[in-house]
């Protein structure tokens, strides 16, 4: 088995960090190294050119020797300054481009989303196999994407952060992996997510298409010229070039060349800095993903498919270059003349790991590639009979892990933190548990937009008579009177499912919320908004659930690039911290808030913080606060986030609605927490 990586979330995110700013040195030599080639290339052209029109010239008369100064500090000014500038300009552009997250990548690739109330039952499971793995992981259910044209087995996650991510998978993908290798495949990537590799990738997607600017220049020019010869021969009349037509085609045919050698230079410096990020860290969501799932068949069966598939891991796709380093496995499978510009491990390699933490090294059998028509046809025919057959799960899945096993978890501080990022398949099992007993009623609405809107309206009713008869006035005034109906329908449901469903089905509901127009959305944002406020009271789990709405959903409606680190110390935040930290001890269920407080700023070991007891803690404030911490180093929110389960802890126990309470604010602040369960 995998042993548990020693680096916890906090650390892989500050080292995602660290890696950005280490790449900065390779992009100035990448670039460094393609102005270098256009100097070259033009110095040479320039000379024969020179040369060229000198000999014409002493046909006619003499004008005396030749002289070229291949060295001239101006001309490599002017093209320093010509190549950066479009670096920059293509860099910037496809930056832009990107900050919707990963939906730009994925209408990059001409992938189709994934209906939440689908029933295709190969897409259904592809769904169930995402929500299991964001339940557990605390991560907000992203929207699923499928290559549909792409018979690989391959697979990829996209977004700067968990409010803009997708998931997609190659229709081969959906179609001939089973449950647990389809499983093992996203568990690896969703380890991306914790590693802090999905923000890096997608910033380095951006700065890398700068290094192509060239390769650009001379696809446009060559496209140019094809598409003025295929209006020419477009009719079966004799076409008649004139001397001057031919010498234009030539030129350009030339610098179309020319530009193209150029451009090579950038693509294969930009191979390089996505291989030299991506290709350990692949080793890393390896291990990741079997610690989380705990059975590492599953992805070794998915490597094996890979490596005997036809057409193993290509993505066809014109653009999948640029989101080459994104995916499972190599998507430019035979395009890569050297192995070191691979932004992948060889797969026989990372079946070899995978099989030897299995305790058994792959057969000569098994690692045979089979090249052949005729066996290319038996193995999809192989592989997709393997598929139909139902397969065993593993036995750690009989283990006795309920939905009501969460009454109460003794003082979990230390155990809590050392899973944010890293969910065991404990966490896994539990969310499996907790999907499957969920009333029809539940599961459908969480299917369907409007259904969705009423749950969340249900989730905010409170159970006095009166409050929620308010709270129903307020539903009927934009949603009318069915949609409140619903929402008390779907209140008497909910309120007898245990308090830690109720994070969940937020999650899973996000899906569904997103098909809701921006109109829409401003409209349900209101109507939270009124519930939120209708008992006058700070409720911070109300609170909570209207941010991570506005969160998540907002980056949809609105995208935008993730914000920068602003704050770099917990001093720097010691106001917000405060904010905080009142507001968990006045909503926990401990008798006195003081202690709790007291309990949280403990933690810190620092008496030059001077945090206290806040007296401004409002919904507008919390907000403010939770925002500014988000902006703080991972090192920082963990700090914070520790102090904060020390304030739901004081009393010695953490009861379940005070620990869904701290996942949530968990969430808000960009720490993926998983269920609050007993793990040993």
């Amino acid at each position: 088995m995998a042993e548990a990586n020693p680096k916890n979330f906090f650390q892989w995110q500050e080292e995602a960090r660290a890696s950005s700013l280490r790449l900065i040195p390779l992009f100035f030599i990448a670039l460094l190294g393609v102005i270098a080639a256009v100097y070259t290339v033009y110095s040479i052209v320039a000379f024969l050119a020179g040369a060229f029109v000198h000999f014409w010239m002493g046909v006619v008369r003499d004008d005396g020797s030749y002289h070229f100064n291949f060295w001239s500090r101006e001309r490599l000014g002017w093209i320093s300054l010509i190549v950066t500038v479009l670096f920059f300009i293509n860099s910037i552009r496809k930056t832009r481009q990107l900050r919707e997250g990963g939906r730009a990548v994925a209408r990059l690739l001409g992938a189709t989303r994934v209906n939440p109330g689908v029933e295709d039952p190969d897409k259904r499971r592809l769904l169930n196999v995402v929500e299991e793995l964001s339940v557990a992981s605390g991560v907000p259910v992203p929207d699923v994407y499928i290559l549909e044209r792409e018979t690989s087995i391959n697979a990829f996650v996209a977004g700067f952060s968990i409010d803009d991510m997708i998931v997609g998978a190659t229709g081969g993908s959906v179609k001939y992996l089973t449950r647990d290798e389809l499983q093992g495949t996203i568990a690896h990537e969703y380890s991306h997510i914790f590693n802090g590799d999905m923000a890096l990738k997608m910033r380095l997607m951006g700065w890398v298409h700068g290094l192509f600017a060239v390769t650009a220049i001379a696809d446009w020019v060559m496209d140019k010229r094809n598409a003025k010869f295929d209006r020419d021969f477009s009719t079966n009349q004799s076409v008649s070039l004139s001397p001057s037509d031919i010498i234009t085609d030539l030129v350009i045919t030339f610098f179309g060349f020319i530009l193209s050698f150029i451009g090579w230079h950038g693509a294969v410096f930009g191979r390089m800095i996505k291989a030299a990020v991506s290709r350990q860290r692949e080793h890393l969501a390896d291990a990741a993903a079997i610690q989380f799932t705990r059975y590492p068949e599953g992805l070794a069966g998915a490597f094996e498919k890979v490596y005997k598939w036809p057409e193993g891991s290509k993505v066809v796709c014109p653009h999948a270059e640029e989101a080459s380093h994104m995916f499972f496995a190599d998507a430019l499978q035979g395009d890569d003349f050297f192995l070191f510009l691979s932004t992948h491990p060889p797969i026989e390699e990372r079946i070899t790991r995978v099989r030897n933490m299995m305790g058994r090294a792959p057969s000569g059998e098994e690692t045979s590639k089979r090249n052949s028509m005729a066996e290319a046809v038996a193995v999809k025919s192989e592989l997709k009979k393997s598929n139909e057959i139902a397969v065993e799960r593993p036995p750690i899945l009989d283990k006795a892990v309920t939905v009501a096993a969460m009454e109460q978890v003794a003082s979990p501080v230390a155990e809590t933190l050392s899973h944010v990022g890293m969910p065991l398949v404990e966490h896994l099992i539990f969310a499996t548990k907790l999907l499957e007993s969920l009333p029809a009623e539940i599961k459908n609405a969480t299917q369907d937009s409007l259904e969705a809107q009423a749950m969340v309206f249900g989730l905010l009713f409170g159970s006095e008579p009166s409050l929620q008869a308010r709270q129903r006035e307020v539903v009927n005034k934009d949603f009318g009177e069915e949609t409140s109906e619903l929402a008390v329908s779907l209140y008497a449901v909910i309120s007898k499912l245990p308090a830690q469903a109720r994070v969940p089905l937020i999650e899973l509901s996000l899906p569904a919320l997103r098909e809701m127009s921006a109109n829409d959305f401003k409209k349900f944002d209101r109507v939270v908004q009124e519930l939120v406020q209708a008992d006058q009271e700070l409720d911070v789990f109300e609170f909570a659930l209207q941010h991570i709405l506005r969160r998540h959903l907002g980056a949809h409606f609105q995208p935008r690039i993730a914000p920068d680190m602003r704050f770099h110390s917990v001093k720097a935040v010691a106001g917000d911290v405060s904010v905080l930290l009142t507001a968990l001890a006045a909503a926990g269920q401990n008798t006195d808030a003081e202690r709790a407080f007291a309990a949280g700023v403990k933690s810190f070991n620092s008496t030059q913080l001077n945090l206290r007891l806040s007296g401004q803690c409002t919904l507008h404030t919390l907000e403010s606060a939770l925002g500014n911490i988000r902006e703080t180093g991972p090192s920082v929110r963990r700090s914070i986030l520790q102090a904060c389960a020390e304030v739901v802890a004081a009393d010695g126990v953490v009861h379940p609605a005070e620990g869904e309470l701290l996942r949530a604010v968990a969430d808000s602040i960009e720490c993926p927490m998983p269920p609050l369960i007993k793990t040993n």
